[in-house]
């Protein structure tokens, strides 16, 4: 028996194959000189560099090494958009789908260890000037871009907003099944597809005129409908007095630490522009609110309410529950009048914030949040407010708070009210009241004994003023506990909106609103705050 590779079958195979081999090898290194060479001459016209370029005829694939380009601008002021690529490679090429139907088909895009800074443009103001522009550029020279893998690791991209908002990190990204259909996408997002989604981005910081925003980490994984947020936080770039001088006017000033944020059951739907989330979970969130209210409140636009605000987002959102978990949150206020800054904490605060639908418009929808935290470390606050969606329906506020030392509350009293709680101990407060856009309306019902407080003068070193403790407690009840009938504890919240606040001011003066009207033992006044009858 002849050996194998002296068989005449064999050498009829194993020529044919070993002589095109060397033709592909051949041409390979050919077109890749021709290729590299046309590149190079290319990219050097729009101020770009190639240091190598390979073709692989057997794998239909194309190897770029470092390449990079800078795009020219008159305007010298702006940064110019750029990119660097240590390497590119694009594998699996089909070529007939190009010559038979104008379609680039790539099995896969692997992009290794690159650098992009990207200005923003601003857009066109005018729908109408937007579609003219798009309809006056050329037609795609291509009919669809398909690419089954697209790959790109360790990519640090740097993207300037304006001159004052810059947003960076590091990115490793895999999208599968991808297809862009270059005429689709003069109209709408559903020019692009991808079937799946798998990122990583690292050291994410988003600097503002007056915030930093940094993320340790952020994973999505869409195929799970995974995304996770590690170690969070917003730092002003200002300290509390410097803010507010930058700004030029009253403001909060916001610094925020949350060390894990996750979203699961998450589906975004380009077609209809939805985003769907089955639960969000934020874990021991730490926030500090700072308002120096020396300087003037200036606003001159409403702020809606949360159903209202929601409505207005561009796109449809669909969120099952959120839920906080063991958050503390501390607003600190300098006084208008006064000479030291006041503060009130909540810790151990746990929420839940379940249906949210900026879409639901039905009488019987509605979201519902469940909250409850600790005042001033000591008394418990449980609480309920349910956000219907329905446009002519009312808001509802109720809850409890129990079991507060009315004296820890002298850090905020002592330099925003100039009083001193000497003792007392609110056993319960019970609040019930329904509000809208205008105003608010409930009651409230307390539970207090042994209450004692002293006026303060107002002064840089306060101390007790006789006067001022004598007409306040000719007033205030000492005593309002269940000896005494529920008629007189009971109190009576009527208060006018300031449509200029957000929520958080609503809800306080509403309490505030009914807790004069049965503390003081008087008539119920309707309360208002508007810019025009009551400086803030």
């Amino acid at each position: 028996m002849k050996p194998f590779f002296r068989s005449r079958w064999t050498r009829w195979v194993l020529l044919p194959v070993l002589l095109l081999s060397i033709v592909l090898f051949v041409a390979g290194v050919v077109l890749s000189r021709i290729v590299k060479a046309k590149a190079i001459a290319a990219l050097e016209e729009k101020n770009g560099t190639l240091e190598d370029l390979h073709v692989n005829l057997f794998q239909r694939a194309v190897t770029v090494d470092g390449l990079a380009w800078t795009a020219t601008s008159p305007d010298t002021s702006k940064i110019p958009n750029h990119i660097a690529v240590k390497r590119l490679r694009m594998s699996g090429i089909h070529v007939l789908a190009w010559l038979i139907h104008k379609d680039i088909t790539v099995d896969k895009i692997e992009l290794t260890e690159g650098d992009a800074t990207y200005s923003v443009e601003k857009a066109v103001k005018k729908d109408s000037a937007r579609r003219s522009s798009l309809d006056a550029a050329p037609p795609s020279p291509f009919k669809m871009f398909s690419v089954g893998e697209l790959v790109l690791k360790n990519v640090k991209a740097t993207i300037h907003i304006d001159s004052l908002q810059t947003v960076s990190g590091d990115a490793s990204i895999t999208l599968t099944a991808l297809q862009f259909d270059p005429a689709q996408g003069k109209r709408d997002l559903s020019a692009l597809k991808i079937k799946s989604v798998q990122a990583d981005f690292t050291s994410v910081q988003l600097s503002s005129k007056l915030y930093i925003t940094k993320i340790s980490s952020v994973h999505l994984n869409s195929a799970k409908g995974k995304l996770s947020l590690d170690s969070i936080s917003l730092t002003p770039k200002y300290g509390r007095y410097a803010f507010a001088r930058k700004v030029g006017r009253q403001t909060d000033r916001f610094t925020l630490r949350i060390p894990e944020i996750a979203l699961e059951g998450l589906v975004f739907n380009p077609l209809n522009d939805s985003t769907v989330v089955s639960s969000v979970h934020i874990v021991s969130a730490r926030l500090h609110v700072f308002r120096d209210k020396r300087f003037p409140f200036v606003k001159h636009h409403n702020v809606p309410l949360p159903v209202a605000m929601i409505r207005k987002f561009p796109f449809a959102l669909q969120i099952d529950s959120v839920k906080i978990s063991n958050a503390r949150i501390v607003y600190e206020e300098f006084p208008e009048k006064g000479f030291h800054t006041g503060q009130v904490e909540f810790d151990d605060l746990n929420a839940t914030l379940t249906h949210v639908d900026n879409r639901d418009s039905s009488a019987q929808g509605k979201a519902t949040l469940v909250a409850s935290a600790k005042l001033m470390g000591k008394g418990l606050i449980t609480s309920t407010f349910l956000l219907p969606y329905g446009k002519q329906q009312s808001y509802r506020a109720e809850g409890h708070v129990r079991n507060l030392p009315l004296p820890a509350l002298n850090r905020a009293m002592e330099n925003m009210a100039f009083v001193n709680i000497v003792s007392g101990k609110l056993s319960d407060l019970y609040f019930d009241f329904y509000y809208n856009d205008d105003h608010s309306k409930g009651s409230i019902l307390v539970n207090y004994e042994n209450l004692k407080i002293n006026g303060l003068t107002k002064e840089k070193q306060s101390h007790a003023s006789e006067f001022k403790t004598w007409l306040i407690n000719l007033f205030i009840k000492n005593d309002k506990d269940k000896t005494v009938s529920e008629a007189k504890r009971l109190g009576v919240i009527d208060f006018e909106r300031d449509k200029r606040k957000a929520i958080f001011n609503l809800w306080w003066k509403s309490l505030l609103s009914g807790l004069k009207s049965s503390v003081l033992d008087g008539p119920a006044k309707k309360e208002k705050e508007t810019g025009r009858k009551k400086k803030d």
